[in-house]
């Protein structure tokens, strides 16, 4: 093989995985590790938690992983390592925890790289964006990984046809061969939906189709849509067009002039005959005097209100001067009458007063010397100024009955001219409709018809102008569909450095077959890629046409390795991790066969040895040759499995 070339892939690279609550913690090597255990040990329960750390968790977990909580890895990407804490949930709710710590972090034993710095730290949305992260987990993976997100129709051959997205799950399609696929399927391409993107992954990392082609792929499915509703736009307008005696633009200008000219015309109609209704019943005149007599009768009612306040008022004032002139007449009669009496009891407790108790000049009741002022005159005069305000306030309130009385007689007056003036107006109103209403019905009608006659044509003319500009609409999107369309059978053809990589994937699939030593004994040992279906064959014989379950698993191997090497010598998108399950399964383990597990364990250990930890291996077996022992991360047993049940040492 030549030598290879300095041009970088994108490095994906596990250095461990923690099964938080399984009580495990593996730690992998950076580029050739081997799991290794009997059936029903776990390595295919390790498989799928793998894929499930770095994408989406698969369904039909077995039932010991109920008791992990998550899985923990320490990945890189490059120069840079990531901690990764995945629920082990589908839920919409589920978050990854995501920490980049300091580069001495790498260095660390476990236990201290807890206290390492964390430079980066995020939760992302595991399945969907939400309302505060609008990147989820998967998309941050692509980013990191340098793959670019696009989408690719459904039917490939149908550039119209709905997208859908080409995520981490459909590369890791490239990346984790599962037991049950190894001697029967390539990627998973028997399944309809996992051999789309197959496809679209193939077409992606080797240049048939890029973010470029997918746009116009986009573009084109866009303008498609857009077609299609105005067709039916066109076709409902038509429809209804047909049913109407208006299909040009013109005709349809001329009835809704016709139209509005009609209508100037009754109404001009209208506005006379009311002109005429005022000048022949001669309301006009009583029209005005009823406006006079409502405003002064509204004034007379103003007035009322204030004069009947007023009246309440003075009501108010003479009570409280009649309270307040009682008082001061008690006032008057205590002073002169009941200062000088004595008392023989206390009038606050009852207790017997003795006059001894002080000095003839102190008050024996209240212990002070009694007051010497004269306080009868001045209650008297207050008594007299109160009783002139009662009869002065006494005068007002005639007054004020007088001025009510006089309002109410003049606003009975007013309303009953009123009265008469309407029954006047009544009359001659009456006396000139019943004259005049046909003709008045017949304006009324005229109109009301005219109108929803211009409505109608008014929303004929909108119909046609929007059907004309749908037309013009339609030619400029028939245009641009036919440049795309061109554009697009030009991008689908294989391109020469798309040509080139593929053909670099063939001599390195008929390289790895060669070093496997696996010979047909009726065709000549010739590997391609079907430049349809991007599956590989041998001496033209299709995958499936294998018929040993030996064969189907060295080719599957050889297939795989060739991806991810070709990927890394010219610097192509496929991230740079392969993990293969139950490598010897449907191998024999005697004599020939024997010899060609031992071979695929020397490729593998070879090439991972030549990309000097650029391309990372994880294979998982029942049978591990005593050359890749050293390889050995974990072991497996049925006493010590994957999940424990309680803390174990690792085998």
């Amino acid at each position: 093989m030549s030598d290879i070339s300095s041009a970088r892939a994108c490095q994906l690279q596990i250095e461990s995985i923690e099964l938080v609550g399984g009580s495990r913690e593996i730690r992998f090597n950076p580029d050739f590790s081997i799991v290794r255990g009997s059936i029903t040990t776990g390595k295919t329960t390790l498989v799928r938690l793998l894929k499930a750390m770095l994408g989406r968790v698969p369904d039909h977990l077995p039932p010991e992983v109920g008791t992990i909580r998550s899985v923990r890895g320490q990945i890189r990407f490059d120069s840079e390592s990531w901690t990764i804490d995945r629920p082990l949930v589908t839920t919409q709710a589920a978050m990854v925890s995501l920490s980049r710590y300091s580069g001495v972090h790498d260095e660390l034993a476990p236990e201290e790289a807890q206290s390492a710095a964390i430079i980066d730290a995020l939760r992302l949305p595991a399945i969907r964006p939400t309302a505060s992260e609008d990147q989820t987990y998967q998309q941050w993976m692509l980013l990191k990984l340098d793959i670019p997100e696009v989408s690719v129709p459904r039917a490939r051959t149908d550039a119209s046809s709905a997208l859908t997205p080409v995520t981490i799950n459909d590369w890791l399609m490239y990346c984790i061969v599962r037991d049950d696929e190894l001697d029967t399927e390539i990627f998973g391409h028997k399944d309809q939906f996992a051999d789309r993107k197959r496809r679209a992954v193939f077409e992606l990392n080797y240049g048939v189709y890029d973010s470029e082609l997918a746009n116009l792929q986009a573009n084109y499915r866009g303008v498609e849509l857009r077609l299609e509703d105005l067709e039916r736009t066109a076709a409902a307008v038509t429809d209804f067009l047909n049913a109407t005696p208006f299909q040009s633009l013109d005709r349809i200008d001329s009835e809704l002039q016709q139209a509005q000219d009609s209508l100037l015309q009754l109404e001009q109609q209208s506005a006379d005959l009311a002109t005429q209704a005022h000048s022949e019943s001669t309301s006009l005149d009583i029209r005005r005097q009823i406006a006079k007599i409502e405003a002064s009768l509204g004034e007379q009612e103003n007035e009322l209100q204030a004069a009947l306040k007023s009246f309440a008022d003075l009501t108010d004032l003479r009570s409280t001067l009649s309270a307040q002139s009682q008082r001061l007449i008690r006032a008057i009669v205590a002073d002169e009458w009941l200062v000088d009496f004595d008392f023989i009891v206390c009038p606050r407790c009852g207790t017997e007063i003795d006059d001894s108790r002080t000095s003839p000049e102190q008050c024996y009741l209240c212990l002070q010397a009694p007051q010497t002022g004269d306080f009868h005159s001045e209650l008297i005069k207050e008594q007299e100024r109160i009783a002139s305000q009662v009869i002065e306030t006494n005068g007002l309130l005639v007054q004020r009955e007088s001025e009510i009385s006089g309002q109410q007689r003049a606003i009975v007056q007013s309303q009953a001219e009123l009265e008469a003036l309407h029954r006047d107006l009544n009359l001659r109103t009456a006396h000139f409709v019943s004259a005049h209403s046909d003709a008045m019905t017949s304006l009324a009608s005229g109109q009301a018809r005219l109108r929803e006659e211009i409505q109608r044509l008014l929303e004929y003319r909108d119909l046609v102008v929007r059907f004309n500009d749908l037309s013009s609409l339609r030619s400029r999107l028939e245009e641009e569909r036919s440049d795309l369309s061109e554009a697009l059978k030009l991008r689908v053809r294989h391109s020469e450095e798309a040509e080139r990589l593929i053909g670099q994937l063939e001599s390195r699939f008929q390289e790895y077959l060669e070093r496997l030593h696996i010979s047909l004994s009726d065709l000549p040992l010739i590997a391609s890629i079907n430049r349809t279906t991007y599956l590989p064959e041998i001496g033209g014989r299709a995958f499936d046409t294998l018929s040993s379950q030996g064969l189907s698993v060295l080719v599957n191997v050889a297939h795989a390795l060739a991806h991810h090497t070709v990927s890394i010598d010219e610097g192509l998108p496929l991230p740079s991790l392969l993990i293969l399950d139950g490598l010897s399964s449907n191998v024999g383990h005697e004599g020939f066969d024997l010899e060609r597990r031992d071979d695929t364990y020397r490729l593998l250990i070879e090439e991972t040895e030549r990309y000097g930890g650029r391309l990372q291996v994880i294979a998982l077996d029942n049978d591990v040759p005593s050359f890749g022992r050293d390889s050995v991360v974990l072991t497996l047993t049925t006493e010590d499995r994957l999940v424990r049940s309680r803390v174990k040492t690792n085998v």
